[in-house]
This record gives C-alpha cells, sequence and structure tokens, in this order.
C-alpha cells in the first residue's frame, strides 16, 4: 500500500472515530451549514442522517479518488492510453506500458492527496460543528476551511508541473535505454 492511500485510511477511520465518540454528546439539535463567517445558518434535528452524512460522503470521496479513479487511469495507461489527457501527448502515447504506468504515478498519488485534504476538511467541520452545538463555540473559525481550501486549490495546481516532471524522466529513461 502506498503511503497516500495508507494516510486516506487512517485519516477515514479516525474521522469515523471522532464522528462515533462524539455522536452520544450531540444535542438535540446541530448545526447543518455555516455562513463564510463561520456563523451557523442552518440546524436540523438530532439524526443518523444528519451527522453521519458528512463521514459517509468522505469516505465516498476517499474511495473515488484513492482507490478507484487510480485503479482505472493505471488499466487505462497500459490497454487504451489515448483516452488519457496529459500534457505532451504524444510522448506519453510513445511511451510503453510499463512506463505510462510510471509516469502517471505522482498524479495518482495526488488524488489520494485530494481525497486526504477533503477528509481533514470535513473532519474538521463536523468537528466544529460539534462545538458549536455544544456551546463551546459561537462559530467555526473560518479561516481554517480557507486554509484547507487553497490546499485543496494548490494541490490541484501542482498537477501539471508534476506531470510534466514524471513524463520528461520516463522519456529520459527509455531514450537511455535505446
Amino acid at each position: 500500500m502506498r503511503w497516500p492511500t495508507a494516510l486516506l485510511c487512517f485519516l477515514l477511520a479516525g474521522y469515523w472515530g471522532l464522528a462515533g465518540y462524539a455522536w452520544p454528546k450531540l444535542p438535540e439539535r446541530i448545526p447543518q451549514h455555516f455562513d463564510l463567517a463561520g456563523h451557523p445558518d442552518r440546524w436540523s434535528e438530532r439524526g443518523l442522517g444528519s451527522w453521519f452524512l458528512l463521514p459517509l460522503l468522505a469516505t465516498a470521496l476517499g474511495l473515488l479518488f484513492g482507490w478507484l479513479l487510480p485503479r482505472w487511469i493505471s488499466h487505462l495507461a497500459e490497454h487504451s492510453p489515448h483516452w488519457i489527457n496529459v500534457p505532451d501527448r504524444e510522448r506519453f502515447l510513445a511511451l510503453d506500458a510499463p512506463a505510462r504506468r510510471r509516469a502517471l504515478e505522482p498524479l495518482l498519488a495526488l488524488l489520494c492527496v485530494l481525497a486526504c485534504e477533503i477528509t481533514l476538511l470535513f473532519a474538521w467541520i463536523q468537528y466544529g460543528s460539534l462545538r458549536v452545538a455544544t456551546g463551546d463555540w459561537a462559530r467555526l473559525p473560518s479561516w481554517i476551511v480557507l486554509v484547507a481550501i487553497a490546499a485543496l486549490v494548490a494541490t490541484a495546481l501542482a498537477v501539471l508541473p508534476i506531470a510534466r516532471r514524471a513524463l520528461d524522466r520516463e522519456h529520459a529513461a527509455a531514450g537511455a535505454k535505446r
């Protein structure tokens, strides 16, 4: 198991642990949405669906970005590489199947990192919901949410230069073999 996948599994397990631990402590009303300043602007009754929907969504996104998409993209790299949109596509298609898979490995790891960041963001919102619901906080500190969103954007923007470097590395290795 690669480290991003292991980290994602750890984060999801911790998130479910947090949600399960907090469940008995919840009051009858819990915040369901916050405005940009972090003030709750929608409340709901305490219920399994209202409390465990966010961890379920994080798990679904984690499975999608951390497991399903990487496996599907790896399969495409080997069997149908023309379906993959990467920078410098002609050079990518000229590589053999193992080199194409290696060239995509950093991108697949970034998908898993994105899933980790989403899980952390959702866990923070859930934790903040607990603190607001119990009256410990008046609002969710929104600067942490903004930092998490900035991290998501930075990870997404890192894809292009990382993809180019990985492709250059595999192309250089293929040229050295010739």
